[in-house]
């Protein structure tokens, strides 16, 4: 074999010679390297495993997709007798007539209990405005959880917040299994803490031969690569190994059940704390045949934790780790491919769940990369391969430096904000929960979200003027010219920050032509997307940025892309008012009648913003005027209920229908009546536009201007021939309505125009 390379290597030298002068070897001749006993596989990169990962999501049927759970009835008779027995292991673990199994389970379960309530942990605070309100969770019940339905908790991180504040939780099972996730996560991943600087896995057995895998050498070669293993260097390892690793509950059915539910739990918390710290690097150490007894395809790395680093990186997003797996098999070429294999495993019943996602948008969340080291024979837990791997991991950080450096040139005080986990989604989520609850007319639950959203906010503008101060304002020559030169240096032009922002989206954002096309040069991911969707393209459009759109446009991004809530280019700059962006996105075909999640067109988003221009611009390729929202607004009810006289002159000549009702059955005058518009009320009675026409709720634009107090409205529609004397379902008059409104000088020419009729 030796002879065979050593061949190999003087043929790569008679090459280099041939060509000189002509070419310079750059790289040293592989025969003057060190000998060592490891083969290093050819890594897979990023863009590799993107690629296999859309073709898992492509090929992945309805079956596939959502993984199949037994019917409620028999799946909450299993939790139940699940939490019975988790109950009473706790009560009798301490017997000296207890099974071994219930004695380590007891063990576990105590410890946790404890520190938990040390803690004093909560669930998400989003919970507390939901109807029927759910119990207050305790400790006791928390670790409990852990034990009866940890596989069903870790599915329910695709539960996101998002849908939690816009109510659309409705399923009861899933909101309290939200309820019991979050609870778990304020007080479990805390217990995952290392004073290491990373966290290594391992797929081991202490049980080789030729003692070149021991745990003490395990422990050995973590402590000299700046790792912990997860025993003994965490509280939660420390407690599952002072269990022997629940390894006597395996051979029962019911307790092998409960481990496999705590190993599931246990593996996210790990999972978890590893993406909240950054983690660089994932070192996995293998010493386990795929198949037979302790196989590796039954251990908790592949069943869990391999998982576990897929749902973390691409589920929750924008976590990308260098994964090497360490075989000291030296069976790379079988047990690489089944990891990775797990790495995907949950992932399509994630995708599935998002919406506006493709397969190809969700792979490239994550810039995961994976190697693998073959590690047999002479090669062991040595100083020599603690150095290769730490070469590697120094490697991965010196890539993370640059990669946030390129963020940087971009965005100093965004990159500066992000480093410190301060993003403004609890405030995003705080105003999402308010229109959800004003919708449902929870008025009072809105109101005190709404003092919670101001301490909210006056507490991260504190935390961020803090983090900000000394950071200087992204300048556009001095950003620009450093974005040739770090991607000499090999800056990844792809790598997203913890919210999903790129180079290139930060460049789009700030209308950076010149960085912008060295990044598409350079190969930057067209369509990689924030953790709210947005596309560069769709910054681009916000912000006005015409010369970046249309380089965007002719680097190829799809003009259809849409953000989470189904917002497009073109919806975002016509609701902005950016006219050339609108007119340059029609001509290269953007779709002109796209909706977003509530149904509302670019028109319809631009006549509720007053943009004249862009309005007139859509009616002028023919926009549909009648559309609906899902509330049953069209543009002219936007733009009269917010006063934009202009637009709705401009849509009123389009051949807008006046009387067009919403779901409450107001119309266009009805709803400028009640905002006290008198230019537009003028304006839409000219038209001809109906005076008694009636709401749901029985009420004209005369009861809704009284009730306001708008004197000029109610005068004009007096002029107009509203009827002072009609009556509401309820058969209130418009002079009740003013008098309830306090509006008395209203009330009084009421009566007295009545008195005149």
């Amino acid at each position: 074999m030796y002879v065979a390379r050593w061949f190999v290597d003087l043929g790569y030298l008679g090459i280099c010679l041939a060509a000189w002068p002509r070419l310079v070897c750059a790289v040293r001749p592989r025969w003057s390297s060190p000998w060592t006993p490891w083969k290093e596989h050819p890594a897979s990169s990023a863009e590799e495993l993107q690629k296999a990962l859309t073709a898992v999501l492509t090929e992945a049927n309805a079956d596939e997709i959502v993984e199949a759970e037994a019917g409620d009835a028999e799946a909450q008779e299993q939790e139940h007798k699940l939490r019975e027995l988790a109950a009473g292991i706790k009560k009798s673990w301490q017997s000296t007539s207890a099974h071994a199994c219930y004695q380590q389970l007891g063990h576990v379960i105590t410890n946790l209990t404890q520190r938990c309530e040390g803690l004093r942990p909560a669930a998400d605070w989003l919970l507390d405005y939901h109807e029927p309100a759910l119990p207050t969770k305790t400790c006791a019940e928390s670790v409990i959880d852990i034990f009866a339905e940890g596989r069903a908790l870790v599915e329910t991180l695709l539960v996101s917040r998002h849908q939690v504040a816009a109510l659309k939780v409705l399923d009861k099972k899933t909101l309290r299994r939200y309820q019991a996730l979050s609870f778990l996560r304020s007080w479990l991943v805390d217990l995952t803490r290392t004073p290491n600087h990373a966290m290594m896995w391992t797929g081991f057995w202490d049980g080789d031969p030729h003692n070149r895998t021991t745990k003490a050498k395990l422990f050995e070669f973590a402590k000299e690569t700046d790792h912990a293993t997860v025993h003994p260097d965490s509280f939660l390892g420390q407690v599952i190994n002072q269990a022997q690793d629940i390894d006597a509950c395996y051979a029962d059915a019911q307790t092998n059940k409960l481990a496999s539910n705590m190993w599931a739990m246990a593996s996210m918390s790990f999972v978890l704390g590893m993406r909240e710290k950054a983690q660089g690097t994932v070192i996995s150490l293998v010493n386990k045949e795929l198949e037979g007894e302790r196989s590796l395809s039954q251990s908790v790395l592949s069943a869990h934790e391999i998982p576990t680093v897929g749902l973390a990186a691409w589920g929750l997003g924008f976590w990308s780790p260098r994964v090497v797996l360490v075989d000291l098999m030296g069976t790379c070429d079988r047990t690489s491919p089944a990891l990775q294999k797990q790495l995907f495993a949950r992932l399509p019943s994630w995708a599935k769940s998002m919406k506006h996602w493709s397969p190809q948008a969700f792979a490239i969340r994550s810039r995961l990369r994976w190697q693998c080291l073959d590690c047999s024979g002479a090669c062991s837990l040595d100083n020599a391969l603690a150095e290769h791997v730490e070469k590697l991991v120094k490697a991965k950080a010196t890539q993370d430096r640059k990669d946030q450096e390129l963020r940087e040139a971009m965005n100093p005080r965004r990159e500066a904000l992000a480093a410190a986990g301060l993003g403004s989604q609890d405030l995003n989520f705080a105003q999402e929960l308010v229109k959800a609850l004003r919708k449902r007319r929870d008025f009072d639950k809105a109101f005190r979200v709404m003092e919670r959203t101001f301490a909210l906010r006056r507490e991260l503008l504190d935390r961020q003027r803090k983090v900000l101060a000394g950071v200087a304002a992204p300048r556009r020559p001095t950003g620009q010219r450093l974005v040739p030169q770090l991607l000499l240096e090999k800056a990844d032009p792809s790598a997203p920050d913890w919210l999903g922002n790129t180079a290139l989206t930060l460049a789009a954002t700030k209308g950076f032509l010149g960085a912008v096309e060295a990044l598409v040069q350079a190969g930057a991911e067209v369509e990689a997307s924030n953790e709210n969707g947005f596309t560069a393209l769709i910054c681009a459009a916000l912000n006005g940025h015409l010369e970046v759109v249309e380089a965007l446009l002719k680097a190829g991004a799809q003009l259809e892309a849409r953000s989470k809530d189904g917002l497009t280019a073109l919806i975002r700059a016509a609701d902005s008012g950016h006219l050339k962006v609108v007119e340059t996105l029609l001509k290269a075909g953007a779709q002109l009648e796209a909706r977003d999640e509530h149904d509302c067109t670019a028109l319809t988003w631009a006549a509720e913003n007053g943009r004249q221009a862009v309005v007139e611009a859509l009616l002028k390729v023919r926009a549909e005027v009648e559309t609906r929202s899902k509330d049953g607004r069209t543009a002219l009810m936007n733009a009269a209920d917010n006063g934009h006289l202009e637009v709705v002159e401009a849509l009123l000549k389009a051949g807008a229908e006046v009387e067009t009702r919403e779901e409450h059955g107001r119309t266009a005058l009805i709803r400028a009546a009640f905002e006290g518009h008198v230019a537009v009320v003028e304006a839409l009675l000219k038209v001809g536009a109906e005076v008694e026409i009636r709401d749901k709720g029985g009420a004209t634009a005369l009861m809704r201007a009284a009730m306001k107090g708008h004197l000029a409205v109610v005068e004009d529609l007096l002029k107009a021939g509203a009827k002072v004397d009609a009556c509401d379902k309820k058969g209130k008059t418009a002079v009740f309505y003013a008098e309830v409104g306090g509006h008395q000088q209203i009330a009084n020419i009421l009566r007295k125009d009545l008195a005149a009729q």
